[in-house]
């Protein structure tokens, strides 16, 4: 939970959700998260599909853009 005497707003720049998990349940809390497409290539998911050929189409990229935010 956030605490309410925190005046600023903490936001989390990664394209890796389990480190999104992670420091959400050591915080408590996360007001938002940011990444870019770098961060999203460098996820555990992304680097496996790149080294199998595999590409992701336009419906999977937004549906695993939206699992990493």
């Amino acid at each position: 939970m956030r605490p309410e005497n925190l005046n600023t707003k903490i936001f989390l720049d990664s394209g890796d959700p389990d480190k999104t998990k992670e420091i959400k349940d050591l915080l408590g809390f996360l007001d938002g998260q940011t990444t870019n497409p770098t961060l999203i290539s460098r996820s555990p998911e992304a680097k496996k599909r790149l080294k199998d050929g595999s590409k992701f189409t336009e419906e999977e990229i937004y549906d695993f853009y939206q699992d990493v935010v």
